[in-house]
């Protein structure tokens, strides 16, 4: 086998995400044409897939990091590594591993020994490697004779030297089970590479994404931009200057901020349809109000008040100050200066632009408002609040600070850190809100079994009929709906009563079996004519044994996962019916928290735009919006 050039890691270059292009090494080679992996391999590389991953690897007559050099053995002649000239009267021509042949008429020649060939015996044969470069060749993965058979997923490597067994690139465990750090997988898929990997880089104007690592690393371009190195202006766009600029905005009417691919962005929205459309990268960006008389928008964030342009998508600091938990600002178009509130006493602050200048108008006694919003027509400002509950809407004297509770928005669900939420009031004097919808707990248990369904690597359960029981008293019997067809099944209890009877009773080879409980002791029953595709049961703290009756089969176990203090041992003695999946496994899979219905709702629910008339917070409309926001609110 020859020397192996292992393709590096580095940045998005043209079509090649993460690893080096391979390139010809200088001579001798045209065009890299051969696909390998993530890689494409030179004219002076052969692709080898014998090991844990495809790696490019040198020819016979190159060496180096990207074969740019010759082997031992050969010299360039004429930008072509050819065979040296032997000369067996020369001091050691064929080294530890051959021996020098004179034959009368002949030129002189290398006799190798030990699976060594090459003009001086300096390479392997094929089906032996030297990678450890000692000197010895040894069996190589690509010797269907004498290579380890592995037992899959296990693959053959031999890049120390050695030929032996190991786990794909990213996992380990007994049975490859596991990713390695900085690695994440779905379902039994192989572990993937995520941004919080040392060897992924992106170069600006990129930025990584990997959905929370619910997806394999990849890097992509801000808003706006498109094309390799990301030089090129994205649809919807239009080059002005040295940016790229928004040149379709959809119909929007306001403005809010988005998750886009990861990071925080300016984004369009339409109050009527609820179509978002992103304008602007702006990392760290939450609070936000635009002044129309300008076209000036201003921003809150960890620093303070900031003016930015969104054009360049460039900011600059107003005030440092520390502003409250939603980075609330609103206009007062009286006397032109920014409004919001100071997290440590709830202080009603008003910010000159122009000068930087704060001054203090009264306390509110308002904590944990989100968003607030300035109507010119009464001189109201509006503060939107929540501390963990539906949120309620404050109007305040923008002079005096003095502020009375209007009431509360049932339609919405709690607002916190999870879920960012905001408020904007529109000409005719009316309210628009942004924040999660109120989930039911049923809702919200469909909602998580389907996205671990997706997590544990089983399609087609997004949009899945479902059935949902919850908190059952007693003993209950789980049933599928249907015989074929995808659906979902879900069991959710809160209960620390007495041991309570699960019976297993579905019959449908497509159905998602979902169960969660908290404290709750179960005793899992299976009848021999149960069937399913999968599923998840998870206990936060209880019991799990499990009655399986004879003649049961299944092809596929249910994964059972226990957290604190849950004990799990009975129901994991019958693999046929449950697999035992660790915390790690979970982990890796990034599978929901399935314990705290109330978190996942504030983080997990949709978002809607609801219209609201004041005082009485009549809800006038209401939308669905398509979108992860991740700040305020503001008219556009």
């Amino acid at each position: 086998m020859t020397w192996r050039a292992w393709v590096g890691v580095g940045v998005l270059v043209g079509g090649c995400v993460f690893t080096a292009c391979g390139s010809d090494g200088g001579g001798g080679g045209g065009p890299s044409t051969v696909p390998c992996g993530n890689a494409t391999c030179s004219a002076r590389q052969q692709c080898d897939e014998s090991g844990r991953e495809p790696v490019c690897e040198c020819k016979d007559a190159y060496s180096g990091a990207e074969c740019e050099a010759c082997a031992d053995g050969y010299e360039e002649l004429n930008g072509v590594c050819s065979p040296v000239e032997i000369d067996c009267d020369a001091s050691d021509p064929c080294g530890a591993s051959g021996t020098c042949v004179q034959e009368t008429g002949k030129p002189d020649r290398c006799e190798c020994l030990g699976n060594h060939t090459g003009p001086t015996c300096a390479q392997c044969e094929v089906g032996y490697q030297d990678n450890d470069q000692t000197g010895s060749c040894e069996v190589g993965c690509d010797n269907q004779m004498e290579a380890p058979m592995c037992d899959t997923p296990r693959l053959c490597d031999d890049a120390t030297g050695s030929a032996v067994c190991v786990c794909p690139v990213g996992s380990t465990g007994t049975r490859c089970e596991l990713c390695e750090d900085h690695y994440a997988r779905r379902g039994d898929e192989a572990c993937y590479k995520t941004c919080n990997h040392p060897d992924v880089a992106c170069a600006l104007p990129q930025h990584c994404f990997d959905d929370g690592g619910r997806q394999p690393a990849s890097c992509v371009c801000e808003v706006g931009y498109a094309g390799a190195g990301c030089k090129e202006c994205d649809a919807g766009f239009e080059e002005q200057g040295a940016y790229c600029v928004r040149s379709d905005l959809g119909g929007s009417d306001l403005l809010s901020v988005a998750t886009v691919k990861g990071r925080a962005a300016i984004v369009g929205l339409n109050s009527a349809t609820g179509a978002l459309t992103p304008l602007r990268s702006a990392t760290g960006a939450e609070g936000l109000v635009y002044e129309s008389g300008s076209g000036q928008l201003y921003i809150a964030n960890y620093q303070g008040a900031l003016s930015l342009d969104l054009d360049s998508g460039e900011s600059t600091l107003i005030a440092a100050q520390q502003i409250g938990h939603g980075k609330p600002l609103a206009w007062d178009p009286r006397s032109n200066v920014l409004l919001t509130l100071r997290s440590s006493d709830y202080q009603l602050l008003a910010i000159d632009p122009s000068s930087g200048t704060v001054s203090e108008r009264g306390t509110t006694g308002s904590s944990w408002v989100w968003d607030a919003t300035f109507d010119a027509d009464s001189t109201t400002l509006y503060l939107l609040r929540s501390q963990g509950q539906t949120p309620s809407v404050i109007s305040v004297n923008p002079d005096t600070a003095e502020a009375t509770e209007l009431g509360s928005v049932v339609e919405l669900g709690s607002l916190s850190s999870e879920a960012l939420g905001g408020i904007a009031a529109l000409g005719n004097g009316d309210l628009v809100i942004t924040a999660r919808q109120s989930m039911t707990n049923e809702e919200a248990v469909v909602a998580m079994c389907r996205d671990s369904a997706d997590r544990l690597g089983l399609d087609g359960y997004a949009g899945a009929p479902a059935s949902a029981t919850v908190d059952g008293t007693g003993d209950v019997t789980l049933t599928s709906k249907a015989t074929s067809g995808k659906e979902i099944v879900a069991y959710r209890s809160y209960s620390s009563s007495a041991p309570t009877t699960l019976t297993l009773d579905v019959d449908n080879p497509e159905a998602f079996l979902c169960i969660v409980t908290y404290e709750e002791d179960l005793n899992l029953s299976v009848p021999a004519g149960a069937r399913w595709a999968g599923g998840l049961i998870y206990d936060y703290r209880g019991s799990v044994t499990a009655t399986v009756a004879s003649g049961f089969q299944a092809d596929s176990p249910l994964q059972l996962l226990g957290g604190s203090e849950a004990t799990l041992d009975g129901a994991a003695a019958h693999p046929e019916a449950f697999r035992l999946l660790s915390r790690q496994e979970a982990a890796d899979r990034h599978l929901v928290s399935l314990s705290d219905l109330d978190s996942y709702k504030r983080s997990n629910a949709p978002y809607r735009l609801v219209t609201v008339t004041p005082p009485a917070l009549t809800v006038k409309s209401s939308v669905a919006l398509e979108a992860d926001l991740a700040g305020a609110l503001s008219t556009f």
